[in-house]
């Protein structure tokens, strides 16, 4: 959206977008944070993995649904988009290796 376009529209609407993206910019920070967790306790256990993919597949879906309500692009929204939920993929392809890698020395 063009900028002049965009400062015509109702501040409360594009805050109401930044507030939803910012929520779900702070819920990838405690999804990696979880994550981590279970890297520094060397938990690799695949109910683990199950688990955080549960809550990674979650976080895609609330983004989406965040994405059909914001028209306008607000400023957290290519935050949220690109390098959050890339970030939080990210960790968890990590920890799925780790615990593929782990419970193939055990055998």
């Amino acid at each position: 959206m063009r900028d002049r376009e965009h400062r015509r529209l109702d501040p409360q609407v594009l805050s109401l977008r930044d507030e939803a993206n910012a929520e779900f910019i702070d819920k990838c920070d405690d999804f990696e944070r979880e994550v981590a967790r279970e890297v520094a306790a060397s938990h690799y256990t695949y109910a683990e993995l199950d688990e955080s993919d549960r809550d990674l597949k979650k976080l895609q879906g609330w983004l989406s649904r965040i994405e059909k309500l914001d028209f306008y692009g607000g400023e957290k929204a290519e935050e949220a988009r690109r390098s959050r939920l890339t970030g939080c993929e990210a960790v968890l392809d990590d920890y799925a290796h780790r615990v593929f890698d782990a419970h193939d020395e055990n055998k």
